[in-house]
């Protein structure tokens, strides 16, 4: 894969799992890029980049990951496309995700003070 499918991959996850802290990719460098030390440095970072998600209990289970993993670079290709395309209602599904949990916290209150308490 290229960077730009993980960086792509990066941003598919985080739509679909708007709360969970995402693993970091490696920086993206602009010189030097071509380097076999850098090349290499950059595939040890992609490669822990996976096994993170693999370790991760909801982002493992995505449907996601598992075609980025096991498709091939056309197939890949027309994903890309479609969650281009889709991406508007991505984008609203995480607003309301946001929208749910402002007002949860906000009308739980008490709730909240509650457990805060008892966690003392």
């Amino acid at each position: 894969r290229r960077y730009n499918d993980f960086t792509w991959f990066h941003s598919v996850l985080s739509a679909q799992y708007p709360g969970v802290i995402m693993p970091p990719l490696p920086e993206k460098q602009t010189v030097g890029r071509f380097s076999n030390e850098f090349v290499e440095s950059r595939r040890r970072g992609l490669e822990k980049y996976l096994k993170r998600i693999a370790d991760h209990p909801e982002l493992s289970t995505s449907e996601h990951f598992v075609t980025f993993l096991q498709t091939d670079d056309a197939t890949l290709l027309k994903l890309k496309e479609d969650f281009k395309a889709a991406k508007p209602a991505l984008s609203a599904s995480a607003a309301k995700w946001l929208e749910n949990k402002v007002h949860t916290i906000s009308s739980g209150g008490k709730d909240l003070e509650k457990s805060a308490a008892d966690m003392k």
